[in-house]
């Protein structure tokens, strides 16, 4: 008896030969492949992104916002040539003269912020947008990750649905010839071999379709992983896909741009806010001043020199202005409040999409879980089919159909199962957890293979 045109007992051995060939692919893969691939694509993202350059431009204006809470010193000084001409009368004289002499002047000023809410406030703000453009980073490096997870899976499915095509393939051309010998010696008819040679050119259009749909992605990994796309294992067909964990509800929204933009708005706001109300209240600052006076001799008199310290409070409050701050800070709030209710319709949106993301995840799952069912299934028919082909009870075509029937099912699963990976990615997008969580999952299970 054989199967496409196979001995059983031959079938069996290039089957442990295939698995021995699959072991030596799986082991010689590169591990922690995907790994190395974000870690070099967010390096060249660190040094050429837009958003790392406004980044540091807005961590360096909270250090410039900072420097104005600590002392500050000034000094001054004059030297310079002084020309006088006094007429004066003293006891019914009249005494005149010019006179020509240096001058110098020299002043040090230290001064520290006491009591100053509106420094502090104004601190306050420039976080808010260094805060913003880290965020802006993260949300750049999250959208780096997630194409690089989508090639990279990409590719782990389209290596499987081509090994499975080349297979359909390689077991079609046997039959065909085959069935051209059976044609002449009239054990078939020549209906059978055309629909042999259907089932033939469907594979290969198939297979053809299947490799340009994952060309861009082959292209796109080449370029960013060692040994390119063909160092990329699969995923085995056992993986454990059901302990995937996708985030909590409360952990999404993170990495949505409108979210970050709303909530960086609100933020700035409120120091807004209060930078307005810190105006209506009084500042203190400690001052210490050192004078140095040097004149030389006048007309009247001899040099002096001066000397002069002072260290004292000084107290400085706007208490009137027209109501200016008061209203100013009523129109933050209104814009505020406005902000606030923009981000609940924008958060409703982004649960939205959870729910989608969560129920197709689930969904993925369970038509994972009837896709390998009917794979299985497929193979005991498969086998029974083989079987009654074996004692006269099935046709030549039922028995390839049969064949075909199962390598389908086994794409369906291989489609079922990269789906649930899609749509796990998906949901860590949201949450802007694809580093952390997602990524070590993923590569976990190609690991498994490897193993």
């Amino acid at each position: 008896m054989t199967l496409y045109n196979i001995p059983v007992k031959t079938t069996f051995l290039l089957s442990f030969s295939l698995l021995a060939s699959l072991f030596h692919f799986a082991s010689t893969a590169h591990a922690g492949a995907l790994q190395d691939a974000i870690d070099n694509e967010v390096q060249k993202l660190t040094e050429e992104s837009v958003g790392n350059l406004e980044k540091q431009a807005m961590d360096a204006r909270v250090k410039a916002t900072r420097s104005a809470l600590f002392p500050s010193v000034r000094i001054s000084g004059t030297e310079a040539q002084r020309r006088q001409s006094i007429r004066a009368e003293q006891n019914s004289l009249i005494l005149s003269g010019d006179n020509t002499f240096d001058n110098r002047r020299y002043m040090a000023i230290l001064e520290q912020p006491l009591f100053d809410r509106e420094k502090t406030s104004a601190l306050d703000e420039a976080k808010v947008y260094a805060e913003f453009a880290s965020q802006t980073v993260d949300f750049e490096r999250q959208q780096v990750i997630s194409g690089l997870l989508a090639a990279y899976l990409e590719i782990a499915k389209g290596k499987e649905i081509d090994e499975s095509f080349t297979r359909t393939l390689t077991n079609l051309e046997r039959e065909h010839k085959s069935a051209q010998k059976k044609l002449d010696l009239k054990l078939i008819t020549s209906g059978q071999l055309n629909t042999i040679k259907l089932h033939l050119l469907n594979a290969t259009k198939n297979r053809d379709l299947s490799n340009s749909d994952t060309a861009r992605a082959r292209s796109f990994m080449d370029a960013r992983l060692l040994g390119g796309a063909a160092a990329i294992p699969t995923v085995a067909d056992n993986a454990d896909l059901h302990a995937l964990t996708i985030p909590a509800e409360d952990q999404l929204s993170r990495s949505d741009a409108d979210i970050i933009s709303l909530n960086t708005d609100i933020a700035l706001l409120k120091a807004r806010a209060k930078k307005e109300k810190a105006k209506r209240l009084p500042k203190i600052n400690l001052v210490a001043l050192y004078e140095y006076d040097d004149a030389a001799e006048t007309v009247f008199g001899g040099p002096s020199r001066i000397e002069d310290y002072e260290v004292g409070i000084v107290l400085q409050w706007d208490l009137f202005k027209g109501g200016y701050s008061k209203h100013k800070v009523q129109e933050i709030k209104f814009l505020q409040r406005a902000k606030e209710q923009r981000l609940n319709e924008a958060l409703a949106g982004v649960n939205s999409t959870l729910l989608s993301h969560s129920g197709a995840f689930q969904d993925a799952l369970a038509r994972l879980t009837l896709e390998r069912d009917m794979m299985t299934f497929r193979k005991q028919v498969l086998d029974a089919t083989v079987k009654g082909f074996s004692v006269g009870e099935q046709d030549y075509l039922g028995t390839i159909d049969a064949a075909l029937l199962y390598e389908e099912s086994r794409r369906n699963q291989i489609e079922a199962k990269y789906k649930v990976l899609t749509e796990f990615v998906a949901a860590h997008r949201l949450a802007g957890s694809l580093s952390s969580d997602a990524v070590p999952q993923i590569e976990s299970l190609f690991e498994q293979q490897v193993l």
